[in-house]
């Protein structure tokens, strides 16, 4: 309300993270988390950073990061690869390139065609490597996307499904409600 504000960034060294598992050249977590759970524990790793004096203060700073880590990796991890020294290795790159590309462009128009283009391969090849590597077809990778971020501006309430439907890439309300059922099990007006 005075128009002061503060704000405390958190950030992890890449070494952390490879010793505890998280390999951040392999795992895309979503690019915006809005959540109250992870909300509080970084919190709570900020509370941590300011009590240096406390006992054991380096392994309860090291617990809560790496059990926020956690959370996100089990809450908001889009995409995790196992990048080899194999064939796949090449086939991983390129469907990484193209997750990263799918999460920056979802709500427009997209096409298995237009993210072939940017990367650099054939939309064939990049169809078959992405099902194989995600376990996801491209339209169901984006409409999954999609669908994540509709719920996310229906929980926020400050527009209509129809207005959802349009910002979160979507051509028709019909085919919206089909999908998002297909993901969610429910209509988008029944989410409460």
């Amino acid at each position: 309300p005075d128009g002061v504000f503060s704000y405390d960034c958190v950030i992890v060294s890449g070494d952390f993270c490879i010793e505890n598992g998280i390999n951040l050249h392999t795992d895309l977590f979503e690019t915006i988390i809005s959540n109250p759970s992870c909300f509080e524990m970084v919190m709570e790793v900020v509370q941590m950073f300011s009590r240096k004096q406390d006992l054991l203060y380096i392994a309860k700073l090291r617990l809560g990061v790496l059990s926020m880590l956690v959370y996100l990796g089990e809450h908001n991890m889009v995409y995790t690869a196992q990048l080899d020294q194999s064939a796949h290795s090449k086939s991983a790159k390129n469907v990484l390139m193209a997750i990263e590309y799918i999460r920056n462009h979802f709500t427009e128009k997209i096409s298995i065609e237009s993210v072939a283009k940017e990367i650099y391969i054939s939309k064939y090849h990049l169809s078959r490597i992405f099902k194989e590597l995600t376990t996801y077809s491209f339209p169901s990778y984006v409409n999954l996307l999609r669908c994540r971020y509709a719920l996310k501006l229906i929980r926020a309430k400050q527009h209509t499904i129809s207005e959802i439907c349009t910002l979160s890439g979507f051509d028709s309300l019909s085919y919206f409600d089909k999908v998002f059922r297909s993901v969610f099990g429910i209509l988008p007006s029944e989410v409460k």
